[in-house]
């Protein structure tokens, strides 16, 4: 592929990406990615979107189990977070070690192994 174009393609993502934490998941993220969009993880992306606009804002959410929440919550937006330089520090907090280490690794993971990430940032 010409090096201008695929680097042109990378801008758009970027800026498509700052704009859009839907948008970043759908061109980072398909891989997580297994079943269309629902109201619910668009209304869950606005309002990760918004939070990140306003300090000392919180938000709580009850959803069934397997709906993506931490998929969301505790991989896609810690990585918008880091790349688009939001927050200066990300705390990943769970019922257990256990489930903040393995969501932490998935944070490493997307960092040094999303080539489209990777190329992009």
């Amino acid at each position: 592929m010409n090096k201008k174009l695929f680097d042109d393609f990378g801008k758009v993502r970027r800026e498509l990406g700052g704009k859009s934490i839907k948008a970043f998941a759908e061109m980072y993220f398909g891989h997580y990615l297994d079943q269309p969009m629902c109201s619910f993880h668009e209304e869950m992306y606005g309002m990760l979107y918004e939070m990140t606009k306003k300090r000392d804002c919180r938000i709580g959410v009850a959803a069934p189990r397997n709906s993506a929440k931490s998929t969301q919550t505790s991989t896609i937006y810690p990585v918008w977070s880091i790349s688009y330089g939001k927050e200066k520090f990300i705390v990943l907090l769970s019922d257990t070690k256990d489930k903040a280490v393995e969501f932490l690794s998935h944070i490493k993971n997307e960092i040094e192994n999303n080539e489209a990430l990777r190329s992009d940032f």
